[in-house]
């Protein structure tokens, strides 16, 4: 059995009035986390960096918000 890595997951909350003040720190978190980190606050998954939000935009078939409905 191999062993896997925990679900990056992170308790930032993007519309907190300091994140929006400045969001730079909350940011640097999240990049520094993973690729992909769920986001406690809103049950939701985000990609702090911009290429990777460009390569799941090019790929409909993997990232899709439709929960399996169809």
């Amino acid at each position: 059995m191999y062993a896997t890595a925990p679900l990056p997951v992170s308790d930032v909350d993007l519309f907190a009035d300091d994140v929006l003040t400045d969001p730079y720190p909350a940011l640097r978190e999240l990049r520094e986390a993973a690729p992909a980190v769920r986001l406690t606050a809103y049950d939701a998954w985000v990609l702090p960096r911009y290429a990777h939000v460009r390569a799941a935009l090019a790929d409909h078939e993997r990232f899709s918000s439709a929960r399996g409905v169809g």
